[in-house]
């Protein structure tokens, strides 16, 4: 009779062997489901400016706070899926968020893009990412 361990232990060793390197393929995928969380977030916010007699700009701001919970969240949990490159994977997660949601904002037509406000939402997408995902890694 075969030793299962043995087997069970090699098949663990190949599979930690293989995301030991970086995969731009779950970084992206994580951004895409950041971003659908967010679409949502924004739907949801879009909605209940139309029902109720809300301030336009309680979810403006309510959708900044939220885009950041949405990006750390599922930077935490492509973080306890991989268990490691925490860094690169939440810094990588947080730069895409940032680009993609910049060039969806371009496609409609509000104020103008500054280059400031660009950096500087970067600069706090990319750090929102990293630490969710470098505490996914190690909780």
């Amino acid at each position: 009779m075969p030793d299962l361990g043995v087997r069970t232990r090699a098949w663990t060793l190949r599979k930690h062997m293989r995301q030991e390197e970086f995969s731009f393929k779950t970084a992206f995928l994580g951004a895409l489901g950041a971003l659908g969380l967010g679409l949502l977030l924004a739907l949801a916010s879009a909605v209940a400016i139309q029902l109720s007699s809300l301030d336009e700009r309680i979810p403006e701001y309510a959708m900044d706070a939220g885009s950041f919970l949405v990006l750390g969240v599922t930077a935490f949990f492509v973080g306890r899926r991989v268990r490691n490159h925490g860094l690169a994977y939440g810094a990588s997660i947080g730069a895409l968020y940032c680009l993609v949601g910049t060039l969806l904002g371009l496609a409609f037509p509000s104020e103008s893009l500054r280059i400031t406000a660009f950096l500087f939402r970067l600069v706090l997408l990319v750090l929102t990412g990293a630490v969710g995902s470098i505490l996914g890694v190690n909780l």
